[in-house]
């Protein structure tokens, strides 16, 4: 299986690139003096950034500089942010389930 920059700008590009801008942010998130700003609700405007790289790098990759192509590089960007974005709310989410419900247990 070989895989190409190009391949950011389909639909399954995109759901992996989502996985992989969560899995880069929860890295950042350990390291000194950037977790605790990530922690501070910043993890959106990452994910954004990371995505926007991603996509740019990919679209001048592809060569193709036209309105269709700049297009489907917004889609591409719009869907990675908004998957990556969505990963984390869920599985934040789903940690805060994990813990003890409020008034204990019992």
């Amino acid at each position: 299986m070989t895989l190409h920059l190009a391949d950011i700008l389909t639909v399954a590009g995109a759901v992996g690139s989502a996985a992989l801008v969560t899995g880069l942010i929860a890295t950042l998130k350990n390291l000194r003096g950037v977790g605790a700003w990530l922690d501070a609700g910043n993890e959106p405007i990452v994910a954004f950034v990371i995505s926007a790289m991603l996509v740019v790098a990919a679209f001048l990759d592809v060569g193709a500089r036209t309105p269709e192509g700049a297009f489907t590089a917004f889609l591409a960007w719009y869907a990675i942010a908004t998957l990556a974005t969505g990963i984390h709310d869920q599985v934040a989410t789903r940690g805060a389930s994990i813990v003890e419900p409020e008034g204990g247990t019992g």
